[in-house]
């Protein structure tokens, strides 16, 4: 991968490079970096903000690895096309290989005071503007060689911003060309899971036995746990809590929760369009989950996330898990940056 300096075209090697530039802010238009820091209790993770490509160009080497629900994708590429010429303050977030040398640029510089800090729900946020001409190309040559970006928040963002690229962009340099991004290094991230809650045309005793021929099942004395490792799973079924386990080598748990129960035993064969599945972020407790569900008559499901590891090879294999397998946290503060999105023809 190739950061640009400012207002000049990305090159590419004949191998393929993805090319992050600066921003043009919102005050004066000036191109810079931004470099972002978030702290909760004692996980602190620091980014580099930036334009990121979505050209056809960038398209396999900016990896998702979750499927996105289509009418959500379809919502946002509608406020894209209709709203073209006010601020994008929503950016996604990336994450690349830890051993790059990239990783241990940002230190080097946050040293000194950040432009903005602030707290908000128990997240701290730092963000320092990277103006210098001298950094900026610290940054670019420090970033060279990045084969891969991989999606972390912002799957249905980046899926309507390739599909609007693909109608409107006629270059490197055309406003649909790139996303604001914010680019983590992939050890410093924080990985867990949404559960599911899904409604269930079998009777508690009926889904019960058909999970039991396809998972362990066991009761879970002590109630809502949530899973320690790989291949355990809870279900709240019926006002109790169930210790599910299996045995399946490969494959995340959301996936084999979706090739093993949801699809063959609840119906749910697409996930992506599916109204009987909703998910539920991991910040509800299963106990406050459990309390949700029942008021619906649901059957929920709580997982274990994958790691890095796995979803970066999930997205180098051009795979994709059920649609939200992954929830990272904390997540970005909307509006502390934005770009100055040009009217697109």
């Amino acid at each position: 991968m190739s950061i640009c300096p400012s207002r000049e075209p990305i090159t590419e090697s004949a191998t393929g490079s993805l090319g992050v530039r600066p921003v043009s802010l919102p005050a004066g238009g000036v191109p810079v970096y931004g470099l972002y820091r978030m702290r909760e209790g004692s996980h602190a993770q620091t980014g580099l903000v930036a334009a990121v490509p979505v050209t056809a160009s960038a398209r396999d080497l900016l990896r998702p690895h979750e499927l996105t629900r289509q009418e959500r994708e379809d919502a946002l590429l509608a406020r894209l096309e209709s709203d073209q010429t006010d601020l994008a303050p929503e950016p996604v977030s990336l994450a690349y290989r830890s051993e790059a040398p990239a990783r241990r640029l940002p230190a080097t510089l946050t040293a000194g005071s950040p432009a903005v800090r602030f707290s908000a729900e128990g997240v701290a946020h730092e963000l320092w503007v990277v103006e210098d001409v001298g950094q900026r190309a610290r940054l670019t040559a420090a970033f060279a060689g990045l084969d891969a970006l991989y999606i972390l928040d912002g799957h249905h963002r980046a899926a309507a911003a390739l599909r609007f690229a693909e109608r409107h962009a006629t270059g490197p340099d055309h406003p649909a060309a790139t996303i604001l991004g914010v680019l983590f290094a992939a050890d410093e991230l924080r990985v867990e899971s949404f559960h599911r809650c899904v409604r269930s045309a079998l009777s508690a005793d009926g889904l019960l036995r058909a999970v039991a021929k396809r998972m362990r099942v066991r009761p879970a004395p002590h109630g809502a746990v949530r899973p320690a490792h790989r291949g355990e799973m809870s279900m709240w079924l019926a006002g109790r809590w169930y210790r599910l386990e299996h045995g399946v080598a490969d494959g995340t748990d959301a996936l084999v929760l979706q090739q093993e129960l949801l699809g063959p035993v609840l119906g749910i064969t697409d996930p992506t369009t599916d109204e009987r599945l909703r998910h539920v972020p991991p910040t509800v407790t299963p106990e406050e989950l459990a309390g949700g569900c029942g008021d619906r008559g649901e059957v929920a499901f709580v997982l274990h996330p994958p790691d890095m590891d796995e979803i970066m090879a999930v997205a180098d294999a051009g795979e994709r898990l059920p649609p939200k397998s992954t929830w990272f946290a904390p997540k970005a503060a909307a509006g502390l940056v934005a770009r100055l999105r040009e009217a697109v023809t």
